[in-house]
Formats: C-alpha cells, sequence, structure tokens
C-alpha cells in the first residue's frame, strides 16, 4: 500500500484448498472447505469423463466424505442440518465446475445425495420451525385454559395438520 512519502507492507495469509487431503480437512474440522475439495480434481475432469476406473477412484474419494460427514453427525461434531447443507453445497460447486463432464457430474454427483439434498436441508429446517410453533402454540393455549380439542383444532387450523399429527403434537408438548 502506498501512501503519501511512505509505503506499508503486509503479508496475506492464502488457504489453497487444493493442498489439503479429506483427512486433514475433518482432522481440522474445516468442512466449510469440504464443497471445494473438488477443485484439488478438476485439472483431471477431461480423464475422469473417459476413464472409467479413475471415475471410480474418484468416486471413491466422495463416498469416503460422506461416510466422514456421516459419521460427524453421530459424533455431534456437526449437526444434521449442517452436515445437509455441507453436502447441498458440495453438489451445487460439482454441477458448476463439472458441467461439461457429464460422467463426473452424475457419479460424484449420486454420491452427494442427488438432487433431493438442495432441499433436505431446508425441510429439516423448516420441520423443525414448524414443531417449535406447535409446541408454543400448545403451551399458550395451555396457559389460557383451553381444551385439548381446542388446542388440537388451532393446529389442524393454523399448520393444515391432519388430527392425528394435531393430537400427537398437543400430547408431546402438552404439560
Amino acid at each position: 500500500i502506498r501512501v503519501p512519502g511512505e509505503s506499508c507492507q503486509y503479508q496475506v495469509p492464502v488457504v489453497k484448498v487444493q493442498n489439503y487431503t479429506v483427512a486433514a480437512l475433518f482432522e481440522k474440522e474445516l468442512f466449510f472447505f469440504i464443497p471445494f475439495h473438488i477443485f484439488a480434481y478438476e485439472k483431471d475432469f477431461a480423464a475422469y469423463e473417459t476413464n472409467e476406473e479413475k471415475l471410480k477412484k474418484l468416486k471413491a474419494v466422495y463416498v469416503d466424505i460422506a461416510e466422514r460427514l456421516d459419521e460427524c453427525a453421530r459424533r455431534g461434531i456437526l449437526t444434521e442440518f449442517e452436515k445437509r447443507t455441507v453436502i447441498a453445497m458440495a453438489k451445487k460447486v460439482l454441477e458448476k465446475i463439472a458441467n461439461k463432464y457429464s460422467n463426473v457430474k452424475e457419479e460424484v454427483g449420486s454420491v452427494m445425495g442427488g438432487k433431493v439434498l438442495n432441499y433436505e436441508a431446508k425441510d429439516i429446517l423448516n420441520q423443525g420451525r414448524a414443531e417449535g410453533r406447535a409446541e408454543g402454540i400448545v403451551e399458550t393455549c395451555q396457559e389460557l385454559g383451553l381444551s385439548v380439542e381446542a388446542v388440537c383444532r388451532k393446529l389442524v387450523e393454523k399448520f393444515n395438520m391432519s388430527e392425528e399429527d394435531a393430537r400427537e403434537n398437543t400430547a408431546k408438548y402438552w404439560k
């Protein structure tokens, strides 16, 4: 940076995702970088596209990533929502950089869950929100002295729940 009569220098740290192995990403819990790990293989996409054995090896890398993400979710290192978000983002990055390589996109994409995962994380979040709202309605109605049946009717009206689901939610949150 140049300023009148002087200059100033400083180092800018740069992270090269390609320099990290899958093991290192998980050891250091650098989950944010997982969607960009595909860049480490981008220069070889043409070879993967035409060579089934090489493509199998690339797919195996992503099977390993998916299994490690599942394990992190099981151990509580990542929430299910975070895991699904990482997978959805990896799928989006893959679709953008491998758009000319249908075999790469299809094989690696199949490991990362296909199109369903683009929305599954959102569905999980929305389900949690709906359950939270239902819990709030049940508690509020109970505090107001409404009957279980009145609460069930509210849940059916407010959330278009079936009567069975409304009864189940009411029972779940009734204190």
